[in-house]
C-alpha cells in the first residue's frame, strides 16, 4: 500500500494482522527494507496490529519532490503515515537509521506513542565506532563512479552527516522505552548508554554474542526479548 506526504511522496507500507490490536511499527536501517522484519512479522500478526514501512527512499518509497533529506524528514513522514491509519497507541521499534528516525518521531511529541524499542541507534556520525566511519566515508568517495551516486550518496549521507538528534529532545520522551545493541555492534557501547542514559526510565542491554544486525540474524533472540519486554509495560 502506498500513502502519499506533503510533497506527494509515496510512502510505501504493509499491514498485518487486526486493526483492533495494538500497533507495532517496525521501521528498518539503511539501505534496507521493510522486508527485514518478515520473522517479527509472522511471530506478532496473530496478537499485534504489524505495520512495516520503507521509509523515503528506500525500498518502494521514493525520494518525493523537495530538497531535504534527512531523518527529520522521515519522521515527519511517520507522523503523517500513523495519522492517516488513525493509529492511538502503538510502539514504534526501529533499527540502525530506524531507531534515529524513531528518536526524531519521539521528539515531536506525538500522541498515541506508547513505547519506543531502539536497536543500534546513535545521536550523532561519531557515535559508530571510528573504522565504520572510514568505510563509510570510502564508499561515499567510490559512490561519484557509479551509475547511481546520487540515490547512494544520499543513503550514505544518512550515516556520514546525521543523525542530528539533540540530547534536550530525549530528555522529553516519557514513554516506556527500550534501548538495544549487540555486544560487538557498529555502535560505540558509550553511545548506546548515553542514549539510556537521556531517556528517563529506559532500559538498555546488549545482546551477548552479537553483532549490530542481530534483528535478522538471531530474530527468534530478539523475538523472546520484544515480547517479554511489551508484556512488562
Amino acid at each position: 500500500m502506498e500513502f502519499k506526504v506533503r510533497d506527494n511522496a509515496r510512502i510505501y507500507y504493509e499491514t498485518y494482522g487486526d486493526k483492533k490490536n495494538k500497533a507495532l511499527i517496525f521501521l528498518h536501517g539503511n539501505m534496507e527494507d521493510s522486508s527485514l522484519f518478515q520473522k517479527q512479522t509472522e511471530y506478532f500478526s496473530d496478537r499485534f496490529y504489524i505495520v512495516v514501512v520503507d521509509t523515503r527512499g528506500h525500498g518502494k518509497s521514493d525520494w518525493g519532490s523537495g530538497s531535504n533529506y534527512n531523518l527529520k524528514v522521515m519522521a515527519e513522514d511517520l507522523n503523517e503515515l500513523t495519522t492517516g491509519l488513525n493509529l492511538n497507541d502503538y510502539i514504534v521499534v526501529g533499527f540502525s537509521d530506524g531507531a534515529n528516525i524513531a528518536m526524531e518521531f519521539a521528539g515531536l511529541g506525538i500522541k498515541g506513542l506508547s513505547g519506543l524499542v531502539l536497536i543500534g541507534g546513535n545521536l550523532r556520525p561519531w557515535g559508530l565506532k571510528f573504522g565504520i566511519i572510514l568505510d563509510i566515508i570510502k564508499d561515499y568517495i567510490k559512490s561519484y563512479w557509479r551509475k547511481d551516486s546520487l540515490l547512494i550518496r544520499k543513503k550514505l549521507g544518512l550515516m556520514l552527516f546525521e543523525p542530528k538528534i539533540s540530547p534536550s529532545s530525549l530528555g522529553g520522551i516519557d514513554v516506556p522505552t527500550l534501548v538495544l545493541a549487540g555486544e560487538y555492534d557498529l555502535i560505540r557501547k558509550s553511545e548506546t548508554l548515553r542514549i539510556s542514559r537521556l531517556i528517563r526510565g529506559s532500559e538498555v542491554a546488549f545482546v551477548k554474542n552479537a553483532d549490530h544486525f542481530f534483528v535478522y540474524n538471531n530474530g527468534d533472540i530478539f523475538n523472546k526479548m520484544l515480547e517479554l519486554w511489551i508484556n512488562s509495560v
